[in-house]
């Protein structure tokens, strides 16, 4: 046994000088990287031997496990188990993360979490090699911490306008506008809309793609017609009341999301307005329970599962080095989905590829069943 007076171990500083290379290089030789040439291969392995050198197997195994570990950060863990959007979400990161043989962990955004940093900490303590977002918001402006450290990490269906954040999201602007002009199309003029929470994208986002399909079709913007809902059932019947009782109410309502959507019919039959004739209903998701309401919720498609595998995807690349940290963005497109409550018939449409003939016709996109 070596006592204190004995040789030195070798370490892999001790290898790179004498192999006349980086560490990194000699790491990678010892992890097997393909991109290293045989020539530097065979001097590497060269100092190795000469200097007896030993790799701790069990520091290169932690290590690598922390590499290959994601943290996933939501703004309550509980809704992840109740709220349809989030499931979906996580559920899409899981299997991405899954196949990939990455491990995960949750974290919830409290206060203190963002006052003590620890979104960084993690990264400092090499606990995690990256790092997704779920439900950020507008107010998350701690994030532009992320801009200047280069951590991978990246937004899923969100993004802040003035930081510079890799992301993955939804054409809300669309989902917004295309809603709003199906309603149009049906030939109505008064529409209101109940709004999400206005310190998230996705609200915003959907509400101007609201008035930008009333602009086009020369329809003057109501604020009025404006109400809040914030993602809650209860409250967006609440929403959809005071929408109600106006001195000339809409003769449809557009909802930020399905959930909204099931509250604003929920208003409508406490209001006694029962038939789809005394008011139109579009929603914005097409979660499962969309398809089961009465009457069945038109809404518009968004691929909530596809955007998260794909954040996972891009956040693998940055963790590889295959992407520079920066505002990579990836957009990802929707459709609409017309069921009954817009009053629509169910009949045969007419689209590029021919006749589609699903009880749930789509527009714009492939045909739901």
């Amino acid at each position: 046994m070596a006592n204190g007076n004995g040789p030195k171990a070798a370490t892999i500083e001790m290898v790179a000088a004498e192999a006349g290379v980086s560490k990194t290089t000699v790491s990678f030789v010892l992890n097997n990287n393909p991109t290293i040439s045989s020539a530097t291969r065979e001097r590497v392995l060269q100092a190795i031997a000469k200097l007896g050198y030993h790799p701790n197997v069990h520091a290169r195994n932690l290590s690598s496990q922390k590499s290959r570990t994601v943290c996933v950060l939501v703004p309550e863990i509980g809704r992840i188990f109740e709220d349809p959007y989030f499931a979906r979400a996580i559920g899409g990161v899981y299997d991405e993360i899954e196949a990939a043989e990455y491990n995960l962990i949750l974290k919830k955004t409290s206060f203190q979490f963002a006052r003590e940093k620890e979104y960084l900490n993690l990264f400092r303590r090499a606990e995690i090699g990256g790092m997704l977002y779920i439900g950020s918001t507008l107010d998350d402006d701690y994030l532009k911490d992320f801009v200047s450290t280069h951590h991978p990490f990246v937004l899923v269906n969100s993004y802040l306008p003035e930081i510079p954040i890799p992301c993955v999201i939804a054409d809300n602007v669309k989902m917004g506008y295309s809603a709003t002009k199906h309603l149009i199309d049906l030939g109505h003029q008064r529409i209101g809309h109940v709004r999400g929470s206005t310190n998230t994208v996705t609200a915003m986002d959907r509400c101007e793609g609201y008035k930008k399909a009333l602009a086009e079709a020369g329809i003057v913007f109501d604020a009025s017609l404006v109400a809040d809902g914030h993602y809650s059932r209860n409250e967006s019947a609440s929403a959809a009341r005071k929408l109600l009782e106006l001195p000339v109410r809409p003769t449809a309502i557009y909802a930020c999301n399905d959930i909204m959507a099931m509250g604003v019919q929920d208003a409508l039959k406490t209001s006694g307005l029962r038939r789809i004739s005394d008011c139109a209903v579009v929603g914005s998701d097409n979660i499962e329970m969309s398809r089961f309401t009465h009457p069945p919720l038109t809404t518009v498609n968004m691929p909530i599962y596809e955007i998260s595998r794909a954040a996972v995807r891009l956040l693998f690349d940055l963790m590889e080095g295959k992407l520079p940290n920066g505002s990579a963005k990836q957009v990802m497109d929707t459709y609409l989905v017309v069921r009954e409550s817009c009053g629509a018939k169910h009949q045969p449409r007419r689209r590029a590829d021919g006749w589609t003939r699903s009880s749930d016709a789509s527009v714009g996109g492939r045909t739901k069943k």
